[in-house]
């Protein structure tokens, strides 16, 4: 009987401790940081959805009382606004076709060189970008100069 048991004890002895794998560890401490990287973007993202509400009505406020508002006309239209939009943006679009137009005729003569037709695909998406940027900007500028207004803030201010 006692042999049976030092028996017992000695298996016990010669078994190797089970430790705690430290690919677990490391996952937890992933899951703990991903947990906190997760939770800071909600708050910042609140943050951010309360700050916009209460400074659009702010803004709006502040527009309206200006006086520069009522020194440049009494009444702004959004019919206005979206005419003159569509003015600037009749100006510049054509070109911007024109250029891409050109680009793609010049794509059909390389076609089978990879490296100059990817080129010219990364100059496309380039010319689009700038384009596309350069139109908001001069809208922003347009509405700015002839409105009084920044588009921006006419636009925060439609939401409701």
């Amino acid at each position: 009987m006692e042999n049976l048991h030092r028996q017992g004890s000695m298996s016990k002895r010669l078994r190797p401790r089970r430790r705690r794998s430290l690919g677990s560890a490391r996952l937890s401490l992933y899951g703990v940081l991903l947990l906190g990287a997760i939770s800071l973007v909600l708050i910042w993202l609140v943050v951010m959805v309360l700050n916009v509400h209460f400074e659009s009505d702010i803004t709006q406020q502040q527009f309206l009382t200006s006086r520069s508002f009522q020194m440049t006309k009494t009444v702004i239209t959004e019919e206005e606004i979206v005419e003159n939009i569509h003015k600037l943006i009749e100006r510049r679009v054509p070109e911007v076709f024109r250029d891409l137009f050109e680009i793609h005729l010049t794509k059909k003569k390389y076609k089978r060189d990879f490296f100059s037709w990817r080129r010219l695909n990364e100059d496309t998406f380039e010319l689009v970008g700038t384009s596309a940027s350069a139109l908001a900007m001069g809208v922003n500028m347009f509405c700015r100069r002839n409105l009084g207004i920044s588009i921006a803030s006419w636009a925060t201010s439609r939401i409701p």
